[in-house]
């Protein structure tokens, strides 16, 4: 018996913006997933520190899920004592649901440098991988992709984890860090059309990222 399908979105998601929602949509609908989780990091290991702090990025992101049915927020990350490396929340969801597929998603120049991430390889032992790629480009895939890409989504149900899989993708305008710097700069009016209205309300409220300094 088949396992359920769950696709995997980490970031800081400082703020969660409407590319966030719209891959994670894509990715769903694409890959036929049964469920997408957005997994907010408490502290990158490969980036600077988020401006805000994890409760406000925890209620930011339940609140741009609110009318995402197919979309939760995992804690597992930010709830997390430890470093966040993918392997051991690959290794935390695979223990939960030892059945299930699991597809992490991230953009190509993330994937370009997968062998810097913790332990890599031994990624591929517990997920797949989606690399959101330009639609208007065809990009050619890292050395250590290659014989792991998959043709289409149909693979997946043949095997629960080790494949890559690409997801054309047109890229989103939305940027977390222009987005902060909009709302520093007074200019609250450019990102009107790029974060959800309760996000943007709650940014409002608690005078997020106007002190970036």
């Amino acid at each position: 018996m088949q396992g359920p399908r769950i696709g995997c979105l980490g970031g800081t998601f400082d703020p969660v913006h409407d590319g966030h929602l719209t891959i994670a949509e894509f990715a769903r609908s694409f890959l036929c997933l049964d469920e997408m989780r957005l997994i907010p990091v408490a502290v990158p290991v490969h980036r600077n520190a988020p401006f805000a702090s994890i409760d406000d990025r925890l209620t930011m992101l339940r609140l741009a899920l609110h009318d995402h049915p197919g979309l939760c927020v995992d804690e597992r990350e930010i709830r997390s004592s430890s470093p966040n490396y993918t392997l051991h929340t690959l290794q935390s969801l695979k223990s939960e649901m030892p059945q299930a597929s699991l597809f992490w998603v991230v953009g190509e120049d993330a994937f370009a440098l997968l062998p810097i991430w913790h332990r890599w390889q031994e990624l591929f032992d517990y997920a797949h991988f989606v690399v959101a790629t330009r639609l208007s480009e065809n990009i050619i895939l890292p050395d250590f992709a290659v014989d792991r890409e998959a043709p289409d989504h149909h693979t997946s149900y043949e095997q629960t984890a080790g494949l890559v899989f690409r997801l054309p993708f047109s890229p989103h305008p939305a940027s977390s860090s222009a987005i902060r710097a909009a709302i520093a700069d007074h200019h609250a009016e450019r990102i009107q059309n790029l974060l959800p209205e309760p996000v943007l309300s709650y940014i409002a409220q608690k005078n997020l990222y106007l002190n970036l300094s």
